[in-house]
């Protein structure tokens, strides 16, 4: 029997823990047997490959393995010894769609090996997915596509690039894959980037940056990118952006005819609606003072959630207008992106901050998200806990008293010993000295 997800689980884990088979029966919800038979199923694929083999002994698993020979086991398994879950089909069906043109029902019946009915059930659990993004499959002459909201069409095609690639220094980097479904979307996806992106675009990206005068953070010059290539490849293909809701006051603003002389390069001029799209996410990417019509909503979110830390953390959050000004500048263009689906960072290290703070600033953001018209997500919820906790610290450190420091000056400038003068600073003020004249 051919080896699944599952297998390639159980076997990475046994290799960096011995387990009790009892772990992995309660883990995948299946008896100590059916854990048994696929100890079998892999043993059987570990030996045709002349590898060490599992071991049961007492009812614990055992594996000594090199990580190297089973990392290249696990990426030499090809269609006929793997076979995909649900889950994996899905991803996959889903990869051909976004990417591939003129994909048929049957073509990944035969690729994958499974039934008619199989790949309906897939399709109809895609469709489910797919609505969130206000999508769905059209069908006609035998031809399916993801037809709807155009802009969420594009992020979703985004989402997908992003698990695969980056953009740096105008090259396309695409991330090595180990497990076999994301070895094939790999290709679909490769593909269709190569087909689709232009150093012209990167480019548009870097004099954008320049002109406005701005410093974009790495991950959002990225994002931008790589979102500019299912921009290029579906206008080419006939899909237009017709409609802005704020197009008047965008088409005021200043950098509106940079962004359309810039990306006119890539994008036809003529297409006012993609450059006044494009505008709001370039703008989205700058942290100024004022974001324009978000910054009533901001100021007003704000000054509710900080007066609710003031009274869960003890601290006089709202009384502090630079701290204020710090939030407002962050706040405005993440309003941007969470109501058009973008984020700065693919993983979120939370374990950087205190958990006790992190549940004290979600506590607040849930009680004032009613002041926005799309909530916050982890993204900023994290950027608001650190902000936080820097204010604490800083806080929490001892004033240097100027009267004191000018008295001790003051009755030793006779003398104009600076040695005693340090020496009586260190000792009245300790350890927030750095004495950095030895």
């Amino acid at each position: 029997m051919a080896l699944n997800r599952k297998d390639i689980y159980l076997l990475e884990e046994i290799n960096e823990k011995n387990l009790p088979i009892k772990y992995f029966a309660e883990k995948y919800s299946v008896s100590e047997r059916n854990i048994r038979y696929s100890v079998d199923n892999i043993n059987f694929y570990l030996r045709r490959e002349k590898l060490k083999e599992i071991e049961i002994k007492k009812a614990n698993l055992e594996l000594y393995l090199e990580k190297e020979k089973l990392k290249n086991f696990i990426e030499n398994l090809d269609m006929a010894t793997y076979i995909f879950s649900q889950e994996e089909r899905e991803s996959y069906i889903l990869a051909k769609y976004l990417f591939e043109e003129n994909t048929t029902i049957k073509e990944i019946e035969d690729f994958l090996k499974v039934s008619r009915t199989t790949i309906k059930k897939d399709m109809k659990n895609l469709e489910e997915y797919i609505k969130k993004f206000e999508l769905y499959f059209t069908r006609t002459d035998n031809k399916i596509e993801i037809s709807g909201n155009e802009k969420k069409l594009r992020h979703l095609k985004l989402l997908k690039l992003l698990e695969y690639m980056e953009i740096k220094e105008k090259d396309m980097i695409f991330y090595k894959k180990k497990y076999l479904n994301e070895k094939l979307e790999n290709i679909i996806i490769k593909k269709y980037a190569e087909k689709y992106y232009k150093k012209e675009i990167s480019e548009a990206v870097l004099e954008i940056e320049k002109r406005f005068n701005t410093v974009y953070p790495e991950q959002f010059k990225n994002i931008i990118t790589l979102y500019l290539i299912p921009t290029v490849e579906r206008i080419e293909n006939g899909h237009i952006i017709l409609k802005k809701n704020n197009s008047e006051f965008l088409k005021s603003i200043e950098e509106y005819n940079s962004i359309k002389e810039i990306l006119g390069k890539i994008i036809d001029k003529n297409y006012e609606f993609e450059h006044l799209h494009l505008l709001e996410y370039f703008l989205s990417g700058e942290y100024v003072d004022c974001f324009y019509e978000n910054l009533s909503i901001a100021e007003k979110f704000l000054k509710n959630i900080l007066k609710t830390l003031d009274e869960s953390l003890g601290y006089k959050f709202s009384e502090n207008k630079k701290f204020f000004e710090k939030l407002l500048k962050y706040l405005i263009p993440a309003i941007y992106r969470i109501k058009n689906n973008f984020k700065l960072h693919k993983e979120l290290d939370t374990e950087k901050v205190s958990p006790e703070v992190l549940e004290k600033v979600k506590e607040g953001v849930l009680e004032n998200n009613r002041y926005l018209s799309e909530p916050l997500r982890d993204e900023e919820i994290l950027y608001i806990t650190e902000s936080v906790e820097e204010f604490i610290k800083y806080e929490n450190i001892k004033k240097i008293s100027l009267k004191k420091l000018l008295n001790i000056v003051e009755e030793n400038s006779d003398k104009a010993d600076l040695k005693i003068i340090s020496e009586k600073i260190k000792e009245e003020f300790g350890q927030l000295i750095d004495d950095d004249t030895k």
